[in-house]
């Protein structure tokens, strides 16, 4: 996907005559938050990577590229008018999880790869194992709020993926769509999301 999108830019040009300036230009260029360049960057340099080990260009132009810091969000809590407005843009995919993230603070990642049976409606608690955890080795049970838990029971699936979309991708850019008709610009994005009001 984003060497997709750098295929557009430079999709013409042949890969030697692609320089460190023009590589450079282009990710701090990008409309997008910091760590996302970086992700771009990784990627790039892969490529050119491969291209060098080919011996397609002599080095790879991407390493000294400018490295783009990214300073860690402090954890920011939405009030419930934001909360209002991010759920009032939800559709009727990104519901789940948007509720997910914002009332129980799963991540991203996380809310991605968890199912609907994975919830217990008595003691409203969602397991999250190690294995679709990020960082902990050991499985988590998240309480769910009543609040989310109203919101969640009428929509909710006896089975299968609570994230709907075919692709991760698309997941994301239906996540991008709903943060921009709420009102958020590209990298302001909390971190982390969580009201309990």
């Amino acid at each position: 996907i984003r060497i997709s999108r750098f295929e557009r830019t430079f999709g013409e040009t042949p890969i030697s005559a692609i320089g460190r300036n023009q590589i450079n230009d282009w990710i701090l260029g990008l409309a997008v938050g910091p760590q996302t360049k970086v992700n771009f960057r990784r990627v790039l340099s892969n490529l050119f990577a491969y291209a060098s080990r080919a011996g397609i260009i002599q080095t790879n132009p991407v390493r000294d590229t400018a490295n783009v810091k990214v300073r860690r969000k402090k954890t920011e809590i939405l009030s419930p008018e934001e909360v209002a407005i991010l759920l009032a843009h939800c559709t009727t995919e990104t519901l789940p999880s948007v509720l997910l993230m914002v009332f129980c603070g799963i991540r991203v990642g996380e809310v991605s790869r968890l199912e609907w049976q994975e919830i217990d409606w008595e003691d409203s608690t969602i397991e999250i194992t190690a294995e679709k955890a990020k960082r902990e080795v050991h499985a988590r049970h998240v309480t769910i709020p009543s609040n989310a838990v109203d919101w969640l029971r009428p929509i909710a699936k006896r089975r299968g993926a609570i994230v709907s979309f075919e692709t991760r991708h698309t997941f994301t850019k239906a996540l991008q769509d709903v943060r921009a008709q709420a009102g958020w610009q590209p990298g302001e994005w909390p971190c982390l999301l969580y009201t309990s009001d």
